[in-house]
C-alpha cells in the first residue's frame, strides 16, 4: 500500500472516531479534571489534599485510556468486518 493511502485511510479512520458522542465523552473528562485542578488550587496544599489530587488525577487518567482504547478497538474491528470477504454462499445471491 502506498505511503499516500495509508495517510489517507489513517485520517479518515481519525475524522470517524471524532463523532460527537465520542467528543462529548472527551469533553467530560476534560470538566473532570478542570474540576479537579479548581478543587485542589483552592484548597491548602498538603501532602494529602496533594495526595487526594493525585490519585484523582490517576482516576480519571485512567478512565480516559480505558475510552480511548474501547473506541479504537471498535474502530479496528468494524474496519476489518467491512473488510472480510463475504461467505460464498452470499455473494452467490448478491
Amino acid at each position: 500500500m502506498k505511503s499516500s493511502t495509508r495517510s489517507l485511510n489513517s485520517l479518515q479512520r481519525l475524522c470517524s472516531a471524532l463523532n460527537p458522542k465520542f467528543i462529548s465523552q472527551l469533553l467530560a473528562f476534560i470538566w473532570r479534571v478542570i474540576a479537579a485542578v479548581q478543587s485542589f488550587s483552592t484548597a491548602e496544599i498538603t501532602p494529602a489534599s496533594t495526595d487526594k489530587f493525585e490519585r484523582r488525577l490517576e482516576r480519571i487518567v485512567r478512565e480516559l485510556a480505558r475510552l480511548v482504547m474501547q473506541r479504537t478497538i471498535q474502530e479496528i474491528e468494524s474496519i476489518q468486518q467491512t473488510q472480510r470477504p463475504k461467505p460464498a454462499a452470499t455473494q452467490m445471491h448478491s
